[in-house]
């Protein structure tokens, strides 16, 4: 990854607001078309858990822009039993293998891996969440979302031989999945269709995103993406096709979408891709199925595209920023950006400026009251903060930094779980923070 010793910002002008206010500077950005690893987001790499034992085996994902691992837990041999210690171990192993490579999971738990294959019963599934609570609790930090899980084939909340693919029972365990995990961390559930049952057909709207609620940490995945009409039962009749894309796109605003290709159709041409990730704010997708879907993406000239806008995509367009500033007052820092992706973040997400001692390296950072998670697509985000400048800060030049860290403390200094802008000549690596101006004067 590239690391810039100087910072150039292209097309600045400076201004005088009036007299007796210090002169502005309004600084321009050039858009990146970089494939670059940012978190909690992107092409997701398959992997089992419990079975990681080495770092080597998350070795080179980052330099394929790869941040997220799809952490299948197979519980095949303990639907009938306690999940034993040295199983409990194993995962929380590849939790500490996920953090020391600088990528997140997607948590899964599933007992069987074909049709016809037993799962366990309702019981014993409770039992198992509070068995897994302490380790969710323990690894928040690197848990992306949670797939639902439990029940049927692969989690997938169908064909449950334990009778668990009722609506009473779907809501069942989706209360219990969510009550174990931490409050800030969301739920995907395989069809629409669940959803829309288990809540007695409320829909989530802007009012209650992010409120903490059931229905709020709830989102969506589809694991036959773009494969037939229906995505393999997907979409259920009388609902169309296009009124079920309408249904999840207007919840996945603030909450997950992604999942995987299963079948090539006509569905997944770049131009229909393209458009229904657009509708449904897709976050994630595997990156080794199906094949030849991503076959035809790679020929077809899209694939590029995609793995640039999946999830969040932010891009600073321009800011407008005071040339001076003294140590106990406020300045004034206008931003403007567009997020080019696919979709918002959904977890929280702290956003800072930081002020850098050019001299001597020392850095002060100032909490800016934003959200991250309601910066949508398709609408410029105007990111407005009167800064207080602390007032033991030494004089001297600075440099301005916009930092969007990770929200855990065990992350929080981590630059690879700092979200970097799409942006050329700003992402200071040994920062995590994208340089805006280096050149504030700061004195009486």
């Amino acid at each position: 990854m590239k690391r810039f010793a100087t910072y150039i910002f292209l097309a600045a002008a400076i201004t005088v607001s009036c007299s007796n206010e210090p002169e502005l500077v309004h600084l321009t950005f050039t858009e990146s078309f970089e494939d670059f690893p940012n978190p909690e987001r992107g092409f997701y790499k398959h992997m089992l858990l419990d079975r990681l034992t080495s770092v080597d085996q998350l070795e080179g994902l980052r330099e394929q822009s790869i941040t997220l691992i799809y952490g299948k837990i197979p519980a095949n041999d303990f639907r009938e039993s306690d999940l034993s210690d040295e199983f409990l171990g194993k995962i929380q192993t590849g939790f500490d293998l996920a953090r020391e490579a600088g990528v997140k999971t997607i948590f899964c738990v599933s007992y069987g891996d074909r049709v016809g294959a037993e799962d366990a019963s309702k019981e014993w599934v409770f039992r198992h969440l509070d068995q897994l609570k302490p380790l969710l609790e323990r690894n928040e930090d690197v848990i992306y979302i949670a797939k639902a899980g439990f029940i049927g084939p692969w989690g997938e909340w169908h064909s449950s031989t334990h009778g668990l693919d009722t609506t009473e029972n779907r809501r069942d365990i989706l209360v219990k999945i969510l009550d174990v995990l931490p409050v800030n961390r969301m739920v995907a559930l395989r069809s629409p269709s669940h959803k829309l049952d288990i809540f007695n057909g409320e829909v989530l709207g802007q009012e209650k995103a992010f409120d903490g609620s059931y229905i709020a940490r709830t989102g969506h995945h589809n694991d036959c993406f773009l494969s037939g009409n229906s995505d393999v039962g997907t979409y259920l009749a009388p609902k169309t096709r296009d009124e079920w894309l309408a249904y999840i796109g207007g919840e996945t605003r603030f909450t997950p979408y992604g999942g995987e290709t299963c079948a090539l159709n006509d569905l997944s041409q770049c131009e229909n891709a393209l458009k229904e990730m657009e509708i449904l704010h897709a976050s994630w997708l595997n990156i080794g199925y199906h094949p030849e879907v991503l076959k035809r993406w790679d020929e077809t000239g899209c694939m590029d595209e995609i793995a640039r806008r999946l999830g969040y995509c932010f891009v600073l367009r321009d800011a407008i920023l005071p040339q001076e500033a003294a140590p106990g007052e406020t300045m004034s820092i206008e931003m403007t950006l567009d997020n080019v992706g696919f979709a918002a973040p959904v977890n929280p997400r702290p956003v800072e400026i930081v002020l850098k001692n050019n001299t001597d390296g020392t850095s002060h950072s100032i909490p800016v009251d934003a959200d991250p998670r309601f910066w949508q697509p398709g609408n410029p985000i105007m990111l407005s903060a009167d800064i207080l400048v602390p007032a033991n800060v030494p004089e001297g030049t600075y440099t301005v930094l916009l930092r969007l860290p990770d929200a855990a403390e065990s992350l929080r200094d981590d630059p690879r779980y700092a979200i970097r802008l799409a942006n050329e000549n700003t992402w200071i690596e040994t920062e995590g923070a994208n340089a805006i101006y280096d050149a504030l004067e700061v004195g009486d």
